[in-house]
């Protein structure tokens, strides 16, 4: 009996093993497509509700505020029981009202005036403002090669600059909000590293999206007044969409991915979300692919390429990646 039971233990052991192998197999790199399709497609979500007429600010504070609220509901089984205390929430708070309120509020308000492909590669370029800021934080000498991929960033930016798709000045000002809400985010990147490395990303993630979607709540009171009373099909499909599968879906799988794959390799991500961006607005929205959408994105990938591929030194500040799309 005790040989039986042996040989069904190990039959079973044997069985785990097999499984935990084709889930390493054909599950990592299927959840990282699904992963670099949900944070790709976002940008072109947002599209969809301010087209439908949703005010930007009011949209980007109920879409956080219904993601915080399934994200807490989901909380326990993702993050233990330590919660992060007073001073976890005290740190919180201006990664909430920076990388959250202010970083999308910018983007919402900017994606009115461009379209949702121009802004999928302007928010591409947040892992390079990351990257210098943490060199300039850490006093960090900054290689060849690195300066070389930020001045390909730099004509990329100049390039995507020139390509508006609203009369006047309105485009480039819709541009330039998009590129100070990146830049806002990738400030929040570096004070992750320096202040919130220790606590649990899935909490810093609940935590950061609650106090972000209270602030745009109040932003949106102050500057657009009573909340939408009008719903299309479209933008409460789109509202659902950025909750529930951008913030909610997203993070679970990123905060898999990076146990399976390492945090540097899922950081791969950010060469292919942008690409996506523009297909989807080219075949989903019908947006134009104009020239310079199609060399500014190439020249976005490029610059990625040489400044994510620096070897990182011992000293170096590591920016782990953060647990939700930057758009």
């Amino acid at each position: 009996m005790r040989t039986v039971g042996t040989v069904g233990t190990a039959a079973r052991s044997g069985n785990r093993a097999r499984s935990a192998a084709v889930l390493r197999r054909w599950g990592v790199p299927v959840a990282f497509v699904v992963v670099c399709i949900i944070w790709g497609t976002t940008l072109n979500a947002i599209k969809v509700g301010l087209d439908a007429g949703l005010p930007p600010m009011w949209f980007a504070a109920l879409r956080f505020l219904l993601a915080a609220l399934l994200l807490g509901l989901v909380l326990p089984l993702l993050a233990g029981d330590r919660p992060l205390g007073r001073a976890g929430w005290v740190a919180v708070l201006p990664l909430g009202a920076v990388a959250i309120a202010l970083n999308f509020g910018l983007v919402f308000w900017g994606e009115q005036r461009i379209s949702s492909g121009l802004a999928g590669l302007l928010v591409g370029t947040q892992p390079l403002s990351a990257a210098l800021l943490a060199r300039v934080v850490g006093k960090e000498r900054i290689s060849r090669r690195f300066a070389i991929g930020l001045a390909i960033g730099l004509c990329a930016v100049a390039v995507l600059v020139g390509d508006v798709s609203a009369p006047g000045a309105a485009g480039l000002v819709g541009q330039l909000a998009v590129l100070v809400g990146v830049t806002v985010y990738a400030g929040g990147l570096v004070y992750t590293a320096y202040r919130l490395g220790q606590l649990n990303p899935v909490r810093v993630a609940f935590a950061e999206t609650a106090v972000g979607g209270i602030l745009l709540l109040g932003w949106a009171l102050v500057t657009e007044g009573a909340p939408p009373g009008h719903w299309t099909t479209g933008s409460l499909l789109a509202l659902l969409y950025l909750s529930a599968v951008g913030s909610c879906v997203g993070l679970v799988l990123s905060f898999w991915l990076i146990g399976a794959m390492g945090a540097r390799r899922f950081s791969l991500y950010a060469y292919v979300t942008p690409a996506v961006s523009v297909a989807a607005g080219v075949l989903l929205l019908g947006e134009r692919l104009t020239w310079r959408v199609a060399v500014g994105g190439a020249l976005v990938v490029v610059a990625l390429a040489a400044v994510l591929g620096v070897r990182e030194d011992a000293g170096r500040v590591r920016l782990r990646p953060r647990l939700e799309s930057p758009s």
